[in-house]
């Protein structure tokens, strides 16, 4: 008779059940873990995939920026360029009006103006004179102003004038600073 032990089977088929139970075990432990890192990696991209799109948002408000920035640079540039001529402009509006007020106030009684010219910043003041001690005080008066320099007596001469003698002259200087623009004026009668 056959004895068939019935124990090494079922001792076979406890190891292989148990093996299979653990082996699934394995895998679904290996599954869950998957899984988990699965959505953990999916999370981590929405995350970055956010700050992207925000990071884009802010260098395309910093671009807005920029170009404001840019456009307000230029504008700065004309304005500095409309001040650089407003204040040219004034400077020059002023022109020989305060060298002139000088001048007249230092004219003695007895001298009168023919003419004032310019030529560059060289002022040429032409004139009569009842004597020639008037001429010399008129320098010394120019001499005295700040916006003159380097007087000189160009040339004087008598001559007869409703049967008196006077003396002509004629004076040049040159115009320093500010007083310069005369060169923007012609000539002007007296």
């Amino acid at each position: 008779m056959i004895k068939i032990n019935l124990l090494v089977k079922r001792k076979k088929a406890f190891f292989a059940s148990r093996e299979l139970v653990i082996g699934i075990t394995f895998l679904m432990m290996l599954l869950t873990a998957g899984i988990f890192w699965y959505y953990q990696l999916n999370s981590k991209i929405k995350n970055m995939q956010s700050q992207i799109s925000e990071t884009k948002r802010e260098i395309e408000t910093a671009q807005v920026k920029i170009k404001k920035i840019d456009k307000l640079k230029e504008e700065k540039k004309e304005l500095e360029k409309e001040l650089g001529l407003i204040k040219d402009l004034k400077s020059k509006q002023k022109g020989p009006a305060p060298l002139l007020n000088q001048i007249s106030l230092i004219i003695p009684d007895e001298i009168w103006l023919s003419s004032i010219s310019t030529k560059g910043n060289q002022l040429a003041l032409e004139g009569r004179s009842l004597t020639a001690n008037n001429v010399a005080d008129f320098m010394k008066g120019l001499e005295n102003t700040k916006s003159l320099t380097q007087i000189e007596l160009d040339k004087t001469e008598q001559e007869s004038m409703a049967d008196k003698k006077v003396q002509k002259f004629k004076v040049t200087c040159l115009v320093k600073g500010a007083a310069a623009n005369l060169a923007d004026s012609n000539s002007q009668e007296k």
